[in-house]
């Protein structure tokens, strides 16, 4: 297949693609274009296997109609990251018909590592059994490559298997770290964007997750890399004039983790999730399935359906009925308490954060309120949001270019910013199931004490604590909050006006 692309001008190239490609009906982009070498690689069980694995993990327990699969998101990406390529050789840039397989591929191949129910296998469940590992999904997802071609017989050069594990991994690196030459670095800024995270991976999802969630927002931002980009000096550049456009993006996603990725019921789920998995792991060897690209592929999100089996057929097994106990209560939508949340000051923000354990939590508890907190009783969950570049300005290194040829950074000029570019929440959730009511919520305000003591001996009496959703709405945010909610109006500000500000105001007490 390669050798004949590399053969192939480039009007012969589109009419092979027409004839030999794929077209898959979707609901963001009407229809989702794949060439040929693309579609050898869409029709193999690794990349199958992401039907089996929903986008948003345990998120369908906040919002039913989360049910889309990496599979649907994969095969977006893919298709967006061939069109970005078309787009920039429409510049005039030199690319080559293999330059845009190459592309397609990377973007349906980039979430192979991935384990089940999204990011809680990787940042729960492995660090819970493992302690410190260096496993990750973005090395599977190379491993799982080259097992993919050896195993369906692909005729790819390894030049080329190189080339698309590269661009694969590069949202972690940075292009000097992967030896490109310069008229070639921006292959590694379409997939997955080391340099300021504007890829097609994060414009899909921002897309999809929006509608399939319901939210109310219409986050499009494919023009950026299929319209109005171009290449200077081995960076892809945007025009001057989609300045607040790009910060609009960055607010997006923001608004994302806020409102559906951290969504409480959606921690309160993964958190039973991961325990469900702890409890089974011993037995039935889960955490031992991810050295091996043939095991691992058999893992997706029908695991807790395989603990559910094996906890029927033994009985005398107190570990697979403890991993039992807790998916009973999951499937009954009896989820963990949410019991508290703090936000962390403003002045503490930009110093070396160190998280608030549930052993921190418990030792500040009251001892007159009728029960006893154990570290065990209680999770913690320390929430991070940013703007895509930690606490640094992710609009430092992004590149403008203007109609005279002059490039700046999207940081300098009229845009408003934040203070602050990152936002943390410190959550508790109360693990012990207590079936009378009396009791758990002594066992909720016990910790929601707890909480609040070791919130202000941290951080001083400044430090407000939401003990409930109601009371959050009815409460004034703290002096940090406020600076960092205030980061999507600042971004929004020059594009939309005061009305907007106006709903986000809205949106923010409620």
């Amino acid at each position: 297949m390669t050798a004949a692309v590399d053969d192939l001008s480039m009007d012969c190239y589109l009419q092979q693609r027409r004839e030999s490609g794929g077209s898959f009906p979707d609901p963001i982009y009407n229809h989702a274009d794949l060439g040929p070498l693309a579609m050898e690689f869409v029709d193999t069980p690794p990349v199958q296997r992401l039907r089996h694995l929903k986008q948003l993990g345990c998120a369908s327990y906040a919002f039913p109609t989360a049910e889309h699969s990496r599979f649907v998101h994969s095969v977006g990406v893919g298709h967006l990251a061939g069109q970005a390529t078309m787009a920039l050789r429409a510049t005039g840039l030199d690319v080559q018909p293999i330059d845009v397989e190459l592309q397609e591929v990377a973007g349906v191949c980039h979430d192979l590592g991935h384990g089940p129910f999204s990011h809680v296998f990787e940042s729960e469940f492995l660090p819970a059994v493992l302690g410190r590992h260096d496993w990750c999904h973005e090395a599977m997802s190379a491993r799982l490559l080259e097992y993919l071609i050896d195993e369906n017989n692909i005729d790819l050069h390894q030049q080329y298997i190189k080339r698309i594990q590269d661009i694969i991994s590069s949202g972690g690196k940075r292009p000097q770290q992967l030896v490109w030459e310069r008229d070639s670095a921006w292959q590694l800024q379409i997939v997955a964007n080391g340099i300021n995270g504007i890829d097609v991976d994060k414009i899909d999802y921002l897309q999809r997750d929006a509608r399939m969630t319901g939210v109310r927002c219409s986050y499009d931002f494919t023009s950026l890399l299929l319209r109005d980009c171009k290449v200077i000096d081995g960076t892809i550049c945007f025009p001057d004039s989609k300045q607040t456009f790009v910060a609009d993006l960055y607010n997006a996603r923001w608004s994302m983790h806020r409102d559906v990725y951290q969504h409480r019921k959606s921690k309160a789920a993964e958190y039973m999730v991961v325990d469900i998995l702890k409890a089974a792991d011993p037995v039935l060897g889960i955490s031992s399935r991810i050295h091996s690209p043939e095991e691992f592929i058999q893992l997706d999100d029908s695991l807790v359906r395989e603990i559910h089996r094996a906890a029927c057929s033994n009985p005398s097994e107190p570990r697979l009925q403890e991993a039992a106990a807790i998916l009973n209560r999951l499937e009954r939508r009896q989820l963990y308490d949410f019991v508290a949340e703090a936000t962390v000051p403003a002045e503490a923000l930009e110093a070396d954060y160190v998280s608030v354990t549930a052993s921190d939590v418990v030792s500040h508890q009251a001892h007159n309120s009728g029960v006893m907190l154990q570290p065990d009783d209680i999770l913690v969950h320390n929430m991070k949001i940013d703007f895509c570049s930690g606490s640094k300005d992710p609009l430092t290194n992004v590149m403008l270019y203007s109609s005279d040829g002059s490039v700046r950074s999207a940081a300098d000029g009229r845009i408003h910013r934040p203070a602050h570019f990152i936002f943390r929440q410190v959550r508790v959730f109360l693990r012990r199931h207590c079936p009378d009511p009396t009791r758990r919520q002594q066992y909720v305000a016990a910790a929601q004490t707890a909480l609040t003591r070791a919130m202000q001996h941290r951080y001083g009496q400044q430090v407000e604590v939401f003990t409930s959703p109601g009371s959050r709405r009815s409460s004034r945010r703290t002096a940090a909050a406020t600076a960092t909610a205030a980061a999507a109006k600042a971004y929004q500000q020059q594009r939309y006006g005061l009305l907007l500000q106006q709903q986000l105001d809205h949106a923010g007490s409620g």
